[in-house]
Order: C-alpha cells, then structure tokens, then sequence
C-alpha cells in the first residue's frame, strides 16, 4: 500500500520543470519550504481543509492576505503537477483570499534623490541599478536577465517569462547612461548581481535615511515609483500594464486610486486638435 507523497517530495521532483532559475523560482522555493514546514507528513490527497489549515497558519505569522495568495499559488501549481502525474486525485479549488487595496507606495522625485544618494555610499552600482529599474518598471529578475542582444541605442527588449510579459521599451537617458557604465560587461549590465547582497545594501541605505521605519521601502517600491508616475502622467492602466509586463489586469487594481488625482486636460487638449482639423 502507497505511503503516498510529502511536500517536500514534491517540491524535490517537480521544481526543475516548474520554475526557472532566477528570482521567481527562489521566492516560490521558499513559499513552498513554509508550507511544507506546515503541512507535513505525507498524503495520498489534498482537499480543501488542508487549505484553510495553511491559511490559518499563515496569517498566525503575519502574512497579508495578498502574500498568502502568492503562496497558495505556489503550492496549487506543484499540486497540479502532481495530479497530472496521478500522485494525488485532484486539486482542490483555492478561492483567493481578498486583497487590502491600500495606497500604494512610490518615492516622490526628493525621496529617490535622497535614498539613492545613501544606497550609491554603500554600492554605485546599486544605485545604477534602482535607477534603471524606476526608469523601466522592470522586476528585479528581468533586470538581472537581460542581455546586451536585447539592448540597443533607445531601446531595450523583455522577454518573456513567469515574472511577466514580453514588451519592447524605450529607454531614458538616465538609462541609457547607467547603460553605459556597464559595456565592459559580457553577458549583460547586472547580469552578476547578487539578490542577497543588494537587499542587504539597500537595507543599510534605509537605516542611513528617514526611511528605516517605514515597511513599505524595499526594493518592489521601483516598480511601484514607476507605474505610479505613469499613471500620474495621465496614462491609463491598460497600457501602463502593458509597459510592466503584467499578466493579471487585477494586479493593476493597485494604482486605481491615482486616477482620481489625473487631470483630464489632455483629453480637452486632444479633441480640440481633431476639432479644428474639419
């Protein structure tokens, strides 16, 4: 008789072909680790009580609904696997935790210059890259992975990947001179960063700054810094999910709140143009 199968176990067979390497897969590696830390043992099945066991868990530690939802995602797309290979019987339905739609949190022009002047102290090339990952909205991982193939004079192309959308983009003048600094590189700009050593400088920046305290200032804020100009910029959010790269529109639900702080002027200054031309 089948002892059946463990988390861990799956994680071990499944992990390879599942994620890539790079930042998405370490983040669901260590998603994963916390629920096999929680759902231990071996099974022959899963059914939804084993989700509201991890939920329950989870938020005993703190984690915001929208974290868990991460999480969960992880663990029902190894389980899918394993059901494809007839380990387990089915999946049970996940029904998504709701959401906190709070403000979302974006550095004004004066708090990057200030932050970025700290992070620059600890590593210039830390800096360069916060720079370029405000100007482009890209993740951290897309950022790692890019090659020089992908870059020309003004602009640069995504591939893509489980993190997000192919999309080609024009670059700044702010990103075409950190660009710059890095030529002497073979594979890529920051293809050679290390994930744990810029979190720890930028965590050093945070207690050089006014910002030690506050919980929202990591390094998800860039992409934040730069979706929110866009949409302060009057540009809707279709296309600002377009230039992110972002699979889910509801990922953009986020920004919503910005809307109501953009000026219609453009819209005006756009139907004078085609009235005048009849």
């Amino acid at each position: 008789m089948s002892i059946g199968i463990s988390v861990q176990e799956l994680i071990d067979r499944y992990a390879d072909c599942l994620w890539k390497r790079g930042a998405h897969r370490t983040s669901a590696l260590i998603y994963l680790a916390e629920i096999a830390d929680i759902k231990k043992g071996h099974f022959s099945n899963v059914v939804s009580d084993d989700f509201d066991l991890i939920v329950s868990s989870l938020k005993g530690q703190g984690n915001k609904h929208s974290t868990i939802n991460r999480k969960i995602y992880a663990f029902t797309k190894l389980l899918r696997k394993a059901q494809e290979d007839d380990l387990i019987p089915n999946v049970p339905v996940y029904k998504r935790l709701n959401e906190d739609v709070r403000p979302v949190r974006y550095f004004s022009p004066d708090e990057e210059r200030i932050f970025f002047k700290a992070l620059r102290a600890h590593d210039p090339l830390y800096a360069d890259l916060s720079i370029f990952l405000v100007d482009t909205g890209m993740s951290l991982g897309e950022a790692i992975n890019l090659r020089w193939e992908s870059v020309s004079e003004t602009h640069l192309i995504v591939v893509e990947s489980s993190i997000g959308l192919s999309r080609r983009l024009p670059i700044t003048s702010r990103c075409i001179d950190v660009l710059s600094n890095y030529r002497f590189k073979d594979r890529g700009p920051f293809g050679d960063i290390d994930q744990a050593n810029f979190r720890i400088s930028w965590n050093r920046a945070k207690r050089d700054t006014d910002f030690s305290h506050d919980p929202a200032i990591v390094p998800t804020i860039l992409r934040h810094t730069c979706a929110c100009r866009l949409v302060l910029s009057g540009f809707n959010l279709k296309l600002v999910q377009s230039w992110l790269g972002n699979k889910d529109y509801k990922s953009m639900m986020r920004y919503e709140g910005l809307l109501e702080f953009v000026s219609f002027e453009a819209c005006t200054q756009a139907l004078e143009k085609y009235a005048s031309a009849t």
